[in-house]
């Protein structure tokens, strides 16, 4: 598979993991596509290490009025790169970015890529205070999209508590089906995070959910050896027998 074949956001994420601004420029003088969209990530890595850059520079000496008219003109044409810029930003938990992109006009709940959303984005990497600010200004809890389907999905995964306390009292559906692992519950599940589990059920996760490949949580507890999980999953009811997806009923695991 060809490197430029992959996703945008998994480029990002390759980048991100260089240990200096010449590794990132290097990689993305590979390719003229890879150097435009590497531009943004290279700036944020100066703001973070080198103590600068241009836009705060231009804030400094009182030009906001062009800053915000660059940025409104890139923002209201819709690429899919400046999509991402919120949805990155959010990941980053970059406050000051998400702010500025939202007051010129970023769309907060658009779908596109890996990261589904800003607010998905956000979750996935449990930025609380970026969840919360989101959520604030009109973020759609329930949106679905993206790698994992729902923001309670990925922060589920993440084993991000708060946040995932946070998408619940704000209303997010904590049985939405979508994304990889087929419902929060599952998530959690699969991953072994017991805390977050708790937190599903006592919040009326349910626990016999047939949902996607694996069937249940139960099963993905069952499958990862997570005893811990699959003894909360029965005490709270969960069905050792159900039959469900590709794999059959948990006990086939054992």
């Amino acid at each position: 598979m060809s490197l430029l074949s992959l996703p945008y956001e998994l480029l990002l994420l390759i980048a991100e993991h260089l240990e200096s601004e010449t590794n990132i420029l290097a990689f993305g003088k590979a390719n003229r596509r890879l150097y435009h969209q590497l531009n943004s990530l290279l700036y944020h890595y100066n703001v973070q290490h080198s103590g600068g850059s241009a836009l705060l520079r231009t804030t400094q000496h009182r030009q906001e009025t062009a800053v915000q008219k660059a940025l409104r003109a890139e923002v209201n044409a819709r690429g899919i790169y400046h999509h991402q810029a919120l949805a990155k930003a959010s990941y980053d938990g970059n406050q000051a970015f998400v702010r500025l992109l939202l007051e010129n006009g970023a769309d907060i709940n658009t779908q596109i890529g890996v990261f589904g959303n800003a607010l998905q984005a956000a979750a996935w990497r449990g930025r609380e205070i970026t969840v919360r600010f989101l959520l604030e200004k009109g973020a759609n809890v329930n949106a679905h999209g993206g790698y994992f389907g729902n923001a309670l999905q990925a922060a589920s995964w993440g084993c991000h508590k708060e946040t995932v306390e946070l998408l619940l009292h704000s209303g997010a559906d904590i049985n939405a089906e979508g994304g990889e692992h087929s419902n929060a519950l599952q998530a959690a599940s699969c991953a072994g995070h017991v805390a977050i589990v708790e937190v599903l059920l006592e919040n009326g996760a349910d626990a016999n959910a047939l949902r996607g490949e694996y069937g249940s949580a139960l099963y993905r507890a069952s499958e990862g050896g997570y005893k811990a999980v699959v003894e909360l999953l029965l005490d709270d009811g969960a069905d050792v027998n159900a039959h469900g997806g590709l794999h059959g009923d948990a006990l086939s695991t054992s």
